[in-house]
């Protein structure tokens, strides 16, 4: 178990942002109102894939983080008052509160993910900085519900000032000379942010921020019931990792590998 560094000067991820979803989440995940749906998603899922023995014996370690995922998801859902928040973390310690991972349907710790909120009814501005030493790939995509992409912007497309800096801005409108823009069609509903580190040791995640830039005052804030937008989150992200599973692995025949062979043999 990692414990949270104290120095966040170069952690793009440790922002304030970032640490209250994760708290929260973690806080909503630990009470009693999410127990039911925890048991009753994971108990349809394992029926449903028809889990082996081997499955069941990791299944509650990788289940946690699905419901750690739609936690957090279910604090950054407004999209009148964006926030970014990352998944694609160890699990670790903050003070005496331990954080779940979030690596569910991504173990590879090269990758970074981070999430934000949007509609297009609004407007919104992402800032950006680089690190020291930035990640070797990053993408910036808005998708609908279906997961659908409507737009991207890359790293080799970004239009960055001397001091590091870009912005990216996102809304229903043409470019019409915007650099770094993404127009939003109707749908649009999330835009993910994707890291590629090529060294975990030396690389970090582009420095992010959003906020809404209009239309008109902002909405007030959603006040919803958290534990049933948990639930909600929780059956959408079982639903989408099931699929993506589904055509990337449970479709294609397995990898064999031959013997290796000495020469002469």
């Amino acid at each position: 178990m990692r414990a949270l560094p104290e120095d966040r000067v170069d952690n793009p991820l440790l922002t304030d942002q970032q640490l209250d979803i994760e708290r929260r989440a973690a806080r909503l995940l630990a009470s009693p109102e999410t127990v039911a749906v925890r048991e009753a998603v994971a108990a349809r899922w394992l029926d449903a894939v028809k889990a082996s023995p081997e499955l069941r014996a990791v299944f509650d370690a990788e289940f946690e983080q699905v419901a750690f995922c739609s936690a957090m998801n279910a604090f950054n859902a407004d999209p009148g008052h964006p926030r970014v928040h990352a998944f694609g973390r160890f699990a670790h310690l903050d003070g005496a509160m331990r954080v779940p991972g979030t690596k569910s349907g991504n173990p590879c710790p090269d990758y970074v993910y981070r999430f934000i909120p949007v509609s297009v009814e609004h407007r919104y501005v992402i800032e950006g900085r680089l690190p020291a030493q930035p990640a070797v790939a990053f993408e910036v995509g808005r998708i609908d519900a279906q997961q659908v992409y409507q737009g991207t912007v890359s790293a080799h497309e970004l239009v960055i000032d001397r001091d590091g800096r870009f912005r990216i801005t996102i809304d229903a409108e043409p470019a019409s000379g915007r650099p770094n823009h993404i127009r939003s069609r109707p749908g649009a509903c999330q835009v993910i942010v994707r890291d590629v580190l090529g060294d975990v040791a030396v690389h970090r995640p582009y420095h992010l921020r959003v906020g809404r830039a209009g239309p008109g005052k902002a909405p007030a804030p959603r006040d919803e019931d958290t534990a049933r937008r948990f639930g909600l989150e929780l059956h959408k992200f079982v639903a989408d990792l099931a699929a993506a599973i589904g055509m990337s692995v449970a479709r294609r025949a397995p990898t064999r590998f031959a013997t290796p062979a000495c020469p002469g043999d």
